[in-house]
């Protein structure tokens, strides 16, 4: 008998069953950190959509609802769709866009003029 070198069979299909168990593992935590991850730009962008007004604010004492005449904050946006309504008091609002749909992002951001984060994203999970 010849002393040969190498893997047999059972030993490269035992390594190739661990790492199928470590992957059915770690996918699904990382869409979930990057999901986390893209979610937070509807943070991000809100409190600055919140910034400009206020600023707009103490200039024209009133909101506006065209994001354009507040120097346009959000215009790094990737994965929301960005949009304020009131004049005496505003609502920010951040839905997924067609990009951010297809990332799995899911529900509504919504920022107040008193800073208060609500809608269906923070309820549906993706709150942080």
């Amino acid at each position: 008998m010849r002393n040969e070198k190498g893997f047999t069979l059972i030993e490269l299909m035992i390594v190739i069953a661990i790492i199928g168990i470590l992957a059915a593992v770690a996918i699904p935590s990382y869409q979930n950190y990057t999901k986390r991850a893209k979610a937070s730009e509807a943070k991000i962008m809100l409190d600055a959509i919140r910034t400009t007004q206020e600023t707009y604010f103490a200039e024209n004492n009133l909101y506006t609802t065209n994001l354009t005449s507040l120097g346009n904050p959000t215009a790094n946006a990737s994965y929301y769709a960005y949009s304020s309504a009131g004049t005496s008091v505003f609502t920010a609002t951040a839905t997924p866009s067609a990009t951010g749909t297809a990332a799995g992002l899911t529900g509504v951001w919504t920022l107040s003029n008193a800073g208060v984060l609500g809608g269906s994203a923070v309820t549906s999970g993706n709150n942080f």
